[in-house]
């Protein structure tokens, strides 16, 4: 578990943000067999409407986003990769967090 701290200079509650868990996921085509992950990552004090983005690295590399919706917990998925050989790694890393407010509402 790899844990990210993210202050914001606006508001002093500090938000924790962990990476809880990088699973794989192997889905078969014909002859083909495709490999993606899934990485959960769980945000301490957390409310709804706050975006969390991430990026993968590794066997696949791409960038994704999420809203939180004061659950706390937030689900990201990798790009599929065809398993040839190799060994496939595939690395989440939180890359930020970001709360906006709009007026006129």
């Amino acid at each position: 578990s790899a844990t990210v701290t993210i202050t914001n200079a606006t508001d002093p509650l500090e938000n924790t943000i962990s990476i809880d868990s990088v699973d794989i996921i192997t889905r078969n085509a014909g002859k083909n067999l495709f490999v993606s992950a899934k990485a959960v990552v769980t945000i301490q004090n957390d409310v709804a409407g706050n975006t969390v983005s991430g990026s993968w690295s590794g066997a696949t590399t791409d960038v994704d986003s999420s809203l939180t919706d004061g659950s706390g917990t937030l689900t990201f998925y990798s790009n599929e990769v065809k398993y040839k050989t190799k060994a496939l790694t595939f690395t989440f890393n939180v890359d930020g967090s970001s709360l906006s407010a709009t007026y006129p509402q």
